[in-house]
């Protein structure tokens, strides 16, 4: 087997993500043959290597993969664990404790709709990397009625502390009262950035769901519904960020290609 870097190893084995790996590696938690590795680029072999995690050594093969969609209600948390005790979202799926699943499209505590749970640590990290552009879509019901250079302002990109939003997708989609609900994609992932966004124009965000990531909508899962990902919907974001091939498609033509060497011999 080819030599891979020992931070996308971990996560390919469902350890973390590559950059929580990276993390482990450099706080001195991670040894290949028994030696502690602190340096990143590391080349291993997973078939050759022995590789541990806090003493704990991993299994050179893939679990098998998970691709699960949350709805994630208002007042729960999107981490795998509180100190606090507060509930976060893997008490959806009690059934894959003591399992390690990432989370693509965090959402604040107030926060509500989609994320994906998985083991793919690779699609995560793309999913999640600043320079995916992933297109997230948002129902968001704001304080007020937006006037059409509110909401301008919102398509051209805002000027925020953490620098300037990219450009969105804005409409406005409906009237409840004294709000408006509006429909707003976004291509970026920082923290808060679509209530800072309309905070920013004028109009504070009364409630927030997402509803999409690329293609993948939320549809008809109600708040702490969890749904298995169709092969499709996990074909869609791969292909989002260029892993067009799913895991289980790489596995059947290895066997395919075991198969084919026997036959020949």
């Amino acid at each position: 087997m080819p030599t891979e870097r020992l931070h996308k190893v971990l996560a390919e084995l469902g350890v973390a993500s590559r950059r929580a790996s990276e993390r482990l590696i450099s706080a001195g938690r991670v040894t290949v043959n028994r030696r502690c590795v602190t340096e990143m680029g590391l080349l291993v072999d997973r078939s050759r290597d022995r590789i541990a995690v806090d003493g704990l050594a991993l299994d050179p093969q893939p679990q098998r993969p998970v691709y699960l969609l949350a709805n994630k209600p208002d007042g729960m948390l999107s981490t795998a664990r509180d100190d606090r005790g507060r509930r976060t979202v893997l008490d959806l799926v009690p059934e894959y404790a003591g399992q390690r699943l990432f989370m693509a499209g965090r959402l604040d505590f107030h926060s509500e709709g989609l994320i994906l749970l998985t083991n793919d640590g690779e699609l995560v990290h793309r999913l999640t990397h600043p320079s995916a552009g992933v297109p997230k879509t948002y129902r968001v019901k704001v304080r007020g009625e937006p006037d059409d250079a509110a909401l301008e302002r919102l398509r051209r990109g805002v000027h925020l502390a953490t620098g300037h939003t990219r450009p969105a997708a804005v409409e406005r989609i409906g009237r409840a009262r004294v709000n408006t609900w509006l429909e707003i994609t976004i291509t970026e992932g920082r923290n808060r950035e679509i209530r800072d966004m309309c905070h920013a124009v004028g109009y504070p965000v009364q409630r927030l769901l997402r509803v999409a990531i690329g293609s993948v909508e939320l549809g008809v899962l109600r708040p702490g519904e969890v749904r298995p990902a169709t092969r499709a919907e996990v074909m869609a974001l791969r292909a989002l960020v260029d892993l067009p091939v799913g895991p289980e498609r790489v596995r059947r033509r290895q066997k395919q290609r075991v198969a084919r060497r026997s036959q020949d011999q």
